[in-house]
Formats: structure tokens, C-alpha cells, sequence
């Protein structure tokens, strides 16, 4: 039976167990099988995980309400505006999300992307430890049994 996953770049990755021996199946021949189906069961989870860790479950959070999504260099690139806008005296900033303008001050918008940055950093951090829980399993029904979705931190609610 072949056992398909995707590694991290998002390569399909399709193994087959099936293995034909000329030889009455020993107790080696099972534990190899057994081990190869363990590791194929490892690497679908992962990729679970990995797909999950991308999905709007966990990159997302909310401003008055609009949902989105700023990602790393959006969130350097906004950082460094509202710093500079601060430098030559604005006081209000505009942040967009889900193409969406909310002005505010930019110590908010500094307050706003600091936790969202350390909510992507979080988030991270479980899809990582995740990762490494599931390599520690010794049984495709453990894995199968995994729930890559606990763990993660509530999304963020911010109002301006």
C-alpha cells in the first residue's frame, strides 16, 4: 500500500510497502516493514502539521473585527514606516489588513505588530515541538492518533 505525503518545499512524496521477498517472511522482514511503515506515517503527519501551521486556523488575527494576515516582511515593512512616520512627528499611522485601512497612533501600531510578531513566534514554536512529538511516537497509531491542532495560541483580537 503506498503512502503519500509532502515534504516541506511541498514535494509529493509517494512510498510503496509493498516489497516482494523470495523467502518465507522472517521476523526481520516484518520489524522492516513495520519501521518503514512508521517513518511514511511520521512524514504524512508532519506534513499535516506543516499544512495546518500555514492555514488561516493559526496565521490570523483580528483588528475591529476584519480578519488577516501580515507576514514576516509585511510586518518589518510596516514597523519600519510607522517607525519612521514617528520619527518625523505623524501621529497617526494607517495599518492595513485584508486590504482594509485603520488608522491609529504609532505606539498602537507598534503595540499591534510586537504581538503579532510574537504570536507568529509562538505559533512557530508549537508547530515545531510538534514536529519533534510525533518523531518520538513508536506506533503508526499513535501518529495517526496525534492532534497536530492542540497547542496552538488563541488568535489575536485587537480593537482601535
Amino acid at each position: 500500500m503506498p503512502v503519500e505525503s509532502t515534504d516541506e518545499n511541498g514535494t509529493v512524496i509517494v512510498e510503496s510497502v509493498e516489497d516482494k521477498i523470495d523467502h518465507k517472511p522472517t521476523k526481520k522482514d516484518f520489524s522492516d516493514l513495520e519501521a518503514r511503515w512508521l517513518s511514511g506515517c511520521k512524514r504524512w503527519k508532519k506534513s499535516e502539521i506543516a499544512e495546518y501551521a500555514k492555514s488561516d486556523a493559526v496565521k490570523v488575527f483580528e483588528l475591529n473585527g476584519v480578519r488577516g494576515w501580515l507576514n514576516s516582511e509585511e510586518r518589518v515593512s510596516i514597523r519600519r514606516a510607522v517607525a519612521d512616520k514617528a520619527a518625523v512627528g505623524r501621529d497617526t499611522v494607517s495599518v492595513y489588513v485584508s486590504g482594509q485601512g485603520f488608522n491609529m497612533t504609532p505606539a498602537k501600531a507598534e503595540e499591534i505588530l510586537a504581538a503579532v510578531e510574537v504570536y507568529a513566534s509562538d505559533c512557530y514554536d508549537v508547530t515545531e515541538n510538534q514536529k519533534a512529538a510525533v518523531d518520538a511516537l513508536t506506533t503508526p497509531a499513535e501518529v495517526e492518533a496525534y492532534d497536530y491542532a492542540a497547542g496552538y495560541p488563541q488568535p489575536l483580537q485587537f480593537a482601535v
